[in-house]
């Protein structure tokens, strides 16, 4: 039993267990930093494709459009009747005046205008959500840069090694465990951000497609002479501009947020007395940490992944067994100046590697092979690729162990405490998102 690892060893494989739950760890640590820290564009990107669905289905389809001609005519029919009522209830009244007549005549030209117009008035409002998503997102470059780099192949496949040569199957059940929560919430965030967008999108398909004969009825009980804002007609406009503003509050909740999540911790860690956390050039004092956190928020994102470094270090087993008897001499070394009272530096915690890397390389960054932007880089764009492509081919190059115990413990927030926090933060964002609708609906004085 005890010589399959030596015989798998030797013939350069592993469990495949291990290579399979460390791809997993990978992907799934990849998940959170992406979906927790970076720009959330599942909504984004939701309205963005709706978008160029629906533009496509009204201006090109030729069913869509003799549809839609048929319902405008419809309203059209049903806006006349209802424009000649409300002249006869007003004479019957005995307020059929110049300037009563000239106020619903002028009714009637906008009810038109909203008839014949509704096309363009439904694609300016997608529009505008779709664009103001873009501007948030472009605020946070350092985000968007997050899911380009981790979605780098070479990334992950380093980080895959070095989890799958150099982790326990403890500390891999370890991690694995600890962002299970994370990970399922996350999830289960990005589900029901995806499921309110397609439903309000759709919602406000529907209002358009039938917005002609909605509006037709402006004229609703508007005896008094002035215009009934409380009418049927009135009712579905305000509605539409509810469900309007409804994409833009939850347009600006879920781009907030990986902001709010990055500032707590950014505070964390340099609460935990974390030296090398420096953002902007200085590092963020526990004082002020939310506040420039949130300034500082593009480059404190991406402070685990731009500290990446791989090596090119493989260990062999003549290697294994040379450096196993330096330790055991350098132990024997210690063991015998501690019996003669000489001072000794003992590295008690086991801080560092037995086997040393030989050299690190960086990996993100202006002097790496990745850009924040996700772009191969170098003196010559091609000398970057060949560089891409020989960590690929060979096993020997892989991720620091700092880089990817830092990387891990960022995502989670290192404790439980942070983890638990970052849930309720999550669900806090499920709910905010489900009341926008009465916050709206109170804004516009209608349902939604």
């Amino acid at each position: 039993m005890w010589a399959f690892p030596l015989i798998a060893a030797a013939a350069g494989m592993k469990y495949p267990l291990m290579y399979i739950s460390s791809s997993f760890l990978v992907n799934w640590y990849i998940d959170i930093y992406t979906n927790v820290y970076g720009a959330d564009t599942t909504y984004a990107d939701i309205i963005e494709k709706f978008n160029g669905y629906l533009k496509h289905m009204i201006n090109d389809n030729p069913v869509a459009s003799a549809f839609t001609n048929i319902i405008i005519a419809i309203g059209l029919v049903m806006m006349l009747y209802y424009f000649f009522s409300d002249l006869s209830a007003k004479a019957m009244a005995n307020q059929l005046s110049t300037l009563q007549v000239g106020k619903s005549f002028c009714t009637a030209l906008g009810t038109v205008f909203v008839i014949f117009y509704s096309k363009q008035i439904f694609i300016f409002m997608l529009t505008f959500v779709e664009t103001l998503n873009g501007e948030f997102i472009n605020l946070q470059n350092g985000s968007t840069a997050v899911s380009k780099i981790l979605g780098n192949e070479v990334v992950q496949v380093l980080l895959s090694r070095c989890v799958y040569d150099h982790f326990s199957i403890g500390a891999i059940i370890g991690y694995t465990l600890s962002a299970l929560l994370l990970v399922l919430a996350s999830l289960a965030t990005r589900l029901y951000v995806t499921y309110f967008a397609v439903t309000r999108i759709i919602q406000l398909f529907v209002y358009y497609v039938f917005a002609p004969i909605g509006v037709a009825d402006i004229f609703e009980n508007d005896i008094g002479g002035t215009i009934n804002f409380q009418s049927s007609g009135f009712r579905y406009i305000k509605t539409m501009l509810a469900i309007m503003l409804q994409l833009v509050v939850v347009t600006i909740i879920c781009q907030v947020y990986p902001m709010i999540l990055t500032t707590i911790n950014t505070g964390y860690f340099v609460d935990q007395g974390d030296s090398t956390l420096k953002v902007d050039g200085s590092s963020v004092s526990i004082e002020d940490n939310y506040a420039a956190a949130m300034i500082k928020n593009n480059k404190a994102v991406l402070y685990p992944i731009n500290n990446f470094e791989y090596t090119d270090h493989k260990a062999s087993i003549v290697e294994v067994v040379w450096e196993g008897a330096n330790d055991i001499k350098s132990a024997l070394k210690a063991v015998g100046a501690v019996v003669k009272g000489d001072d000794v530096k003992i590295d008690s915690e086991n801080k560092k590697e037995k086997l040393k890397d030989s050299e690190k390389y960086k990996l993100v960054g202006a002097d790496g092979i990745i850009k924040n932007t996700g772009r191969d880089i170098g003196a010559v764009k091609n000398e970057a690729k060949d560089k891409a492509k020989e960590i690929l081919k060979n096993k020997k190059y892989r991720m620091t162990i700092e880089s990817t115990e830092r990387f891990f413990k960022w995502c989670i927030g290192a404790d439980g405490g942070k983890m638990v926090l970052f849930v309720i933060l999550l669900i806090t964002k499920v709910l905010m998102i489900h009341s926008s609708a009465k916050f709206c609906s109170y804004i516009t004085n209608t349902n939604i």
